[in-house]
């Protein structure tokens, strides 16, 4: 209750937050981004806000990483009450569940530089850089709802893109992905991230028959990259493993259990939406790579005639033998637009 009140109290503070915070969808969003605008000054504005039309809408930082971003501008130039309101607009179009694993990417660079003293040098000099206030934020078009516009927040292991497009939210490719993914020591020991999206996964492959298993598993190792990430080697093809549609009942439940835990970071209008949109389209497939047992790297594809959707654990940075690490994971995934 005294949380409520406060978040009350801050949005209060800041005007327009409030109102900007009560609408939904996509109307909401291109309140809350009148209002982030309206706290800038105008150099600060000119910085933050791109044309529409700007080729860097399409050409992201990917992979998302500690190097400054080519457009917008970092978080840690925003003063106090200009990064309360940027974050009322980022929450626009996310769900409480999908807001809460964004923060926690954003505030991962700080737990670790805080919490493990004794990392070498270099490696201490990098974590400082992965903290939250080294995100950008770049704004593509006015906020209107005639008009279409978009905006991107990215940085070390977070990409979100959304636009605002005939009246409709629409969320572009997004990247989230942390490292270590469970603290292990110090105050934060214990606090995990994306910690559903392994497990949902493991439970549909162990909860298929053992025929439905063996053909979602196509193959034993785990891949180096992903297929349908920015600049990947891979490529995406056609789509492999089991059809969605062979699946029991109990095998789609479990399946549709996992894609949602995606879809749920997403605003309840849009998420809803989009469900309907891959459900209806059918044609979907659940792919496994890698060991099929616990305590191993993990790797899953979910893929359909709109949708791309990865996990994986990722290499070692810093060990010597650069395998897999378990405590590294990357999650990528895209709902192209109904026509």
């Amino acid at each position: 209750m005294r949380c409520a009140l406060l978040l009350i109290a801050v949005l209060a503070a800041a005007p327009g937050v409030a109102a900007a915070a009560a609408r939904p969808g996509a109307e909401r969003c291109v309140a809350a981004a009148q209002v982030f605008l309206d706290g800038l000054v105008p150099a600060q504005r000119q910085r933050v806000v791109r044309p529409w039309s700007d080729a860097a809408r399409g050409k992201p930082m990917f992979p998302p990483g500690i190097t400054p971003a080519p457009t917008g501008m970092r978080i840690g130039e925003l003063a106090d009450g200009q990064r309360v309101r940027l974050h009322d607009f980022l929450g626009c179009a996310l769900s409480s569940q999908g807001y809460q694993k964004v923060a926690g990417i954003i505030r991962r660079g700080d737990m670790v530089a805080d919490t493990y003293k004794d990392l070498p040098a270099p490696q201490r000099e990098t974590r400082a850089k992965t903290g939250a206030l080294h995100f950008w934020i770049t704004l593509f078009g006015d906020p209107s709802a005639d008009k279409p516009f978009g905006w991107r927040l990215e940085g070390h292991h977070l990409l979100l893109q959304f636009s605002v497009e005939r009246g409709l939210l629409v969320p572009g490719p997004t990247w989230l992905a942390v490292d270590p993914a469970v603290m292990t020591k110090g105050t934060w020991a214990g606090f995990r991230i994306l910690d559903a999206e392994f497990t949902r996964g493991l439970e549909l492959l162990e909860g298929l028959g053992e025929a439905h298993r063996r053909q979602a598993i196509v193959a034993d190792r785990v891949p180096q990259e992903m297929a349908t990430t920015p600049g990947s080697r891979a490529q995406r093809g056609a789509a492999a493993g089991l059809p969605v549609g062979t699946m029991s009942l109990p095998e789609r439940e479990i399946f549709w259990r996992l894609v949602d835990e995606y879809l749920g970071n997403l605003e309840a209008g849009t998420a809803a939406r989009l469900r309907r949109q891959i459900e209806s389209e059918g044609g979907l497939h659940f792919a496994w790579r890698g060991p099929a047992e616990r305590g191993q790297p993990v790797y899953y594809r979910v893929q359909g005639p709109s949708l791309d959707l990865e996990f994986s654990h990722a290499l070692d940075v810093r060990g010597p033998q650069r395998g897999f690490d378990l405590n590294h994971i990357h999650t990528w995934w895209h709902i192209r637009p109904a026509p």
